[in-house]
């Protein structure tokens, strides 16, 4: 009996240790992600770039903005100033955008960075665009700029929900993400070229990245692992295996495409399933980006990931997608949509002005021992609304605790046993002599 206890009470202890140790889904496999050294110091949200070796990432240092690019063989500091920076953008190596805290828009002409001015103090996390002259910025309440070739103007969005992502496929078919602020669920809205819609996603979590491979594969990722796929009519739920926060997204193909968010999470699709991947890291992810056969991740701590994957080309120019039969999807020339991904999920300090008619000339640093960049703070869960840990029952200590608990719990069961077990019986024989005896005298 005493067996039986104590071989139930191992298999309790290993069925919960096994329940705990990764989350839902198949495990994990160590695949390639490796942190980049030599990064200075900063809180990295965005990345952005029109090559492997010509890559852009934004972020923050305390309460500044900062950017960072990298050559193909190290990151160096290209400016600092202003306002934190959320989200960074390009049409061409020659004409990017940065976006960030209290409505500050930076752009770059292949020379030098310079603020843009005519924008409102809104907070912007996200920006996208069709070509160089057809380019939208979302942020907090509602806000959706749109800039042409005469500059900045605000669009009519309908809504006070925070905006905290946009892609799109072509100028008929864009879509902003983020917060419905009046059920702390998520939201969507999409632009058919003349008004901005909501559209109907169901009882969809906070949501916090975009994007697609066509019009007909559209992919957003928030809050608890919440994954949506839009199949060109409606939004339906994917199972992502997971309680984490995801915070951006990015692909190559309908069967290759990679999701990143709170504490190193790194997730991959192959078509069918969503599998986690070993990112070596726990800081929080907020930006992805690829091209070519490199991807890279930014987060928290001066956080570069990169991943060498052995994809097929990503697109930098302005492509659509063409879906064959059997589900992947071929690119073709086109002057009318991007594919280039956005990521967002800004910090929570507090936006400071930036000059609006300055112009900064950038600042390069060889090595990150040189920089003179002040050690970084890391800003805390991103607003309007806090967002939660994940799960407590998802943590590796809750593991150890439980496994903790099962060996305690085994021992004093076993000591308990031991002190009710029954005295000896005497020995039949020597009880019959020993009366006997007793007898005779």
């Amino acid at each position: 009996m005493k067996k039986r206890i104590l071989i139930s009470l191992l298999l309790m202890l290993a069925i919960t240790a096994s329940g705990v140790a990764i989350p839902e889904g198949e495990p994990a496999r160590a695949d390639g992600w490796t942190a980049m050294s030599g990064v200075p110091d900063s809180d990295l949200f965005g990345i952005w770039g029109t090559s492997s070796s010509n890559v852009y990432a934004v972020g923050a240092v305390d309460t500044a903005g900062i950017i960072l690019h990298y050559d193909g063989s190290n990151w160096s500091e290209v400016y600092s100033g202003g306002s934190i920076l959320t989200e960074i953008w390009g049409s061409s190596s020659s004409d990017i955008f940065a976006v960030g805290r209290g409505g500050t828009i930076l752009h770059y002409d292949g020379s030098s960075w310079s603020s843009m001015s005519g924008v409102p103090d809104s907070d912007l996390w996200g920006i996208w665009g069709a070509s160089g002259n057809d380019v939208y910025a979302v942020g907090s309440g509602g806000t959706i700029l749109h800039f042409d070739s005469s500059g900045w103007s605000p669009m009519e969005s309908g809504t006070e929900n925070t905006l905290h992502d946009i892609w799109g496929t072509s100028l008929t078919n864009v879509f902003a993400v983020g917060l419905n602020i009046s059920t702390g669920g998520g939201t969507i809205f999409k632009f058919d070229s003349i008004t901005w819609s909501e559209m109907n996603i169901g009882p969809a979590d906070y949501l916090y990245g975009i994007w697609g491979v066509s019009a007909s594969a559209i992919f957003a990722v928030g809050y608890d692992g919440e994954i949506l796929r839009y199949s060109g009519s409606s939004w339906t739920e994917i199972h992502s295996h997971t309680g984490w926060v995801l915070t951006d997204i990015w692909g190559t193909s309908l069967s290759d495409i990679y999701t990143v968010g709170w504490d190193g999470i790194v997730l991959h699709y192959n078509g069918a399933t969503w599998q986690p991947m070993t990112s070596g890291s726990t800081n929080n992810l907020w930006g992805l980006w690829g091209s070519s056969s490199d991807i890279f991740a930014v987060g928290w701590e001066s956080t570069i990931l990169h991943y060498s994957s052995g994809a097929t080309p990503a697109p930098t120019s302005q492509p659509t997608y063409t879906q064959t039969p059997d589900g992947t999807a071929t690119p073709t020339p086109s002057p009318s949509s991007s594919l280039t991904p956005t990521q967002t999920l800004p910090p929570t300090a507090s936006p400071t002005g930036i000059p609006t008619s300055t112009t900064v000339t950038p600042t390069f640093m060889p090595t990150a021992t040189e920089s003179t960049t002040p050690t970084v703070t890391p800003p805390p869960s991103p607003t309007p609304e806090p967002v939660d840990s994940p799960p407590w029952y998802k943590g590796t200590w809750f593991g150890i605790w439980i496994a903790a608990f099962w060996l305690v719990a085994a021992g004093a069961i076993v000591w308990l046993l031991k002190q009710r077990r029954p005295p000896s019986k005497p020995n039949k024989k020597n009880k019959s002599s020993q009366s006997l005896e007793g007898k005779k005298k």
